[in-house]
């Protein structure tokens, strides 16, 4: 309880300078539209904004983006009977701080379940520090990356649970299903995750080979599960938002099916267990082959591609700061190398050494737990390395690797110390624990201390001005019709001035409209600049100092 209550009280002051004499101001970027959608969806629920025609003027924007969270934080404004912008504003805000919460609980229970009390409250209490998640789940921060990492961890507490409590392995096999569904309800990646799941299939089958067993009760624990959110996503497989997620569980139901049917052939044969990694080996390389012809395996092969060609392919540098690799050059390397984070990185290394150890040392369903324990764990750090984003969950593994390297540390100098017949100081624990957490918490507290809202000062101020003194523009709150005039701006402003000003946008964060925007900031002459306004129907346009001397520089 008390880690629960520091974790609300670290999000609430980080997230304090939302709080202004004029209501909420919130943090960063694209928080601006999804509480654009959220008064959208207040009014109009369950339903939601699919379509913006104050975006990418005149045309319109669909909208891709799946609506869970945004229909989350509208249902908790209306069960708190709030209806205005003001008190939406107010009630949403505390939603992401909630999901972080409820994530710290989670990743108790997950280490509870696998090693002990004491390693889970650490693990616990470096979950509600997670720097990077913190910002996403700090007072304000309403960007659906909270729920995300949430239900990932909620995905892999029921998994867990269903292979060390075989009595109820369906019924949290089944949980887990509705989980994974949920995932791909709040993120178009959600088969990223879920990806992870396979990879551990692949793991724990080969280990119950070597062990002259058959991968009976991984696949027939997985299979529900990935049958159940196939299920639930069925109604909306086709919606460009959810299509890549439903070919995804399509394809790794199929992916288990043939695994679990290799297992088969290999124990009724009696041949190596190691003819099944290597046969899933060759399939994959196979798999990866057929993926370069489009539209291969009904499109699952596309998904595929592009998946690993936006998680990896570094086409985001330069573009959206959170896509980009963790490291693309020697700067970047540097700053990772010489910073707590890349120490973090280094002791969660230990960590992993520390999460092997105590495999070797298991059996039966707490092996199979911990297993999967690690491959997540290292997945997500893996996944940061592609795009920086993935800090958000990857901190959170970092800080449970670095507790169970905690105790493991502790109890290898407590055996030590006993053989010589001396007893462990408390003064050693309390140099270990601090060695291993002051990083984290020392980044925690930098980011909890210096958070203040983007827009703050004279983007807010200009942008209330704009509102209160240019022509008001129809259609704002049922963007469907094309409205009468559009502001040009850089990309990266584009949800603000949707959103403070209420007024249409050529770019937005998005990305849409931001070749005529790019067109317009670095045309040569008058005669060009005014075409693209004129054919974007732009009537003010709006730049300031780190536009014109930091990105245009």
């Amino acid at each position: 309880m008390a880690v629960v209550i520091f974790g609300f009280l670290l999000r609430l002051f980080a997230g304090r300078n939302s709080l202004t004499e004029n209501g909420v101001l919130l943090p960063g970027y694209d928080e601006y539209y999804h509480m654009r959608r959220i008064l959208y969806t207040v009014n109009q629920f369950p339903d939601t904004l699919w379509f913006d025609s104050y975006l990418n003027y005149p045309q319109g924007l669909d909208i891709t983006w799946p609506p869970l969270f945004d229909q989350i934080c509208a249902a908790l404004c209306l069960a708190f009977g709030q209806h205005s912008k003001a008190g939406a504003e107010m009630v949403a805000s505390f939603a992401p701080m909630l999901m972080g919460i409820v994530a710290v609980v989670v990743v108790y229970c997950i280490v509870r379940e696998l090693f002990d009390h004491k390693a889970a409250l650490l693990a616990s209490f470096m979950a509600a520090l997670a720097p990077y998640y913190l910002l996403y789940t700090m007072f304000a921060a309403l960007d659906h990356h909270c729920l995300e990492v949430l239900l990932s961890l909620i995905i892999i507490l029921f998994v867990v649970m269903a292979i060390s409590r075989q009595e109820k392995r369906y019924l949290f096999a089944g949980l887990a299903g509705a989980a994974m569904a949920a995932l791909a309800y709040t993120w178009q990646g959600a088969d990223i995750y879920l990806g992870i799941l396979l990879l551990y299939a692949v793991v724990a089958m080969t280990m119950d080979l070597k062990e002259g067993k058959s991968g009976k009760e991984t696949a027939t624990m997985l299979l529900p599960a990935f049958a159940i959110a196939f299920i639930l996503v069925l109604p909306f497989w086709n919606s460009s938002w959810l299509s890549s997620s439903f070919l995804g569980i399509g394809a790794m139901i199929i992916a288990l099916c043939i695994m679990f049917a290799l297992t088969r052939i290999v124990a009724k044969m009696r041949i190596s267990w190691m003819a099944f990694p290597l046969s899933i080996l060759i399939l994959s390389l196979l798999f990866a082959l057929l993926a370069q012809i489009p539209g291969g395996f009904f499109g699952a092969s596309d998904v595929v591609r592009s998946g690993f060609e936006y998680i990896w392919g570094g086409g985001m540098i330069g573009k959206i700061g959170e896509a980009e690799p963790l490291i693309y050059d020697a700067q970047t390397f540097s700053q990772v190398a010489f910073s707590l984070l890349g120490l973090n990185i280094l002791l969660s290394l230990g960590g992993i050494a520390a999460v092997l150890i105590f495999i070797r040392r298991s059996t039966g369903a707490k092996k199979q737990g911990r297993i999967l324990l690690l491959i997540w764990t290292a997945m997500t750090i893996i996944l940061t390395f592609g795009q920086s984003r993935f800090l958000y969950i990857s901190t959170i593994s970092m800080g449970l690797l670095i507790s169970i390297l905690f105790f493991y540390l502790l109890g290898l100098a407590d055996s030590r110390l006993k053989e010589g017949k001396h007893k462990s100081p408390r003064i050693l624990a309390g140099a270990l624990l601090l060695i291993l957490v002051l990083p984290t918490a020392w980044d925690a507290a930098s980011f909890a201390l210096n958070t203040p809202p983007a827009a703050a000062g004279d983007w807010q101020e200009s942008l209330v001005w704009l509102k209160d003194n240019s022509n008001t523009t129809s259609f704002f709150a049922s963007p469907q019709k094309p409205p009468e005039y559009s502001v040009m701006s850089w990309w990266d402003y584009g949800n603000w001035i949707l959103y403070l000003a209420e007024r249409p946008v050529v770019a937005n964060n998005f990305q849409a409209g931001l070749e005529d925007a790019a067109k317009f900031y670095l045309s040569e002459s008058e005669q060009e600049a005014t075409a693209v306004l004129d054919a974007r129907e732009s009537r003010y346009v709006v730049a300031d100092y780190s536009l014109i001397y930091g990105k245009l520089a």
